[in-house]
């Protein structure tokens, strides 16, 4: 099943067992990708993003083993899909939407399983390397579930207990605005 696409030129599709599709023009085809985990649940991509200058990226969830997921992101390098190492917690995670800012520049936000349940996750791809950049979520289980670049700067959604939380990027740091309360976080917007 497939659960995400994304543009930029060429079309790409992505869902379980790391199974990622491109769109040629005319149809869809079968790209080789890797599948870094064939036991429990395997691995899922949930999230494909083509960058402004042609960079791929997809992000997912790939099982730790006793199926606790942890964070997985992709990249598209010289005509093939490579893993790429990204920060996990060993509680759980998941990369639930990623968007790419440029050549080497990406964000991926979810949650991973902390102490009180649930928190948001945000990862900034940068200077070679996945950093975890900490979401001012306070109150409740939280979790992102859409990134977008605009203008430069990443905004992110998803769910704050029974709200929704949204959040920017400064620059420096996550900071939280006010946002439509959806009162349920089936109900989140996807940002465009």
């Amino acid at each position: 099943i497939l659960g995400c696409v994304a543009g930029g030129g060429s079309g790409y599709a992505g869902g379980g067992n790391g199974t990622l599709m491109r769109w040629d023009g005319t149809a869809w085809e079968r790209v080789p990708s890797p599948n870094p985990s064939t036991t429990g649940v395997g691995s899922n991509l949930h999230s494909v993003d083509v960058g402004p200058d042609g960079t791929a990226w997809a992000a997912g969830a790939i099982d730790q083993g006793d199926l606790v997921m942890g964070t997985m992101t992709m990249r598209f390098v010289r005509g093939e899909w490579r893993l790429v190492d990204t920060p996990s917690d060993p509680a759980g995670s998941l990369a639930g939407s990623v968007a790419a800012a440029g050549r080497d520049r990406a964000w991926a936000v979810g949650w991973r399983q902390g102490e009180a349940g649930m928190e948001a996750l945000a990862l900034q791809r940068r200077g070679g390397r996945w950093t975890d950049t900490p979401v001012p979520a306070p109150g409740g289980e939280s979790a992102l579930a859409a990134v977008e670049v605009v203008r430069g700067r990443p905004w992110a959604v998803g769910s704050q207990g029974t709200g929704t939380l949204a959040v920017r990027w400064d620059g420096r740091r996550w900071v939280a605005v006010p946002a439509v309360d959806m009162r349920s976080p089936l109900n989140v917007p996807r940002v465009h």
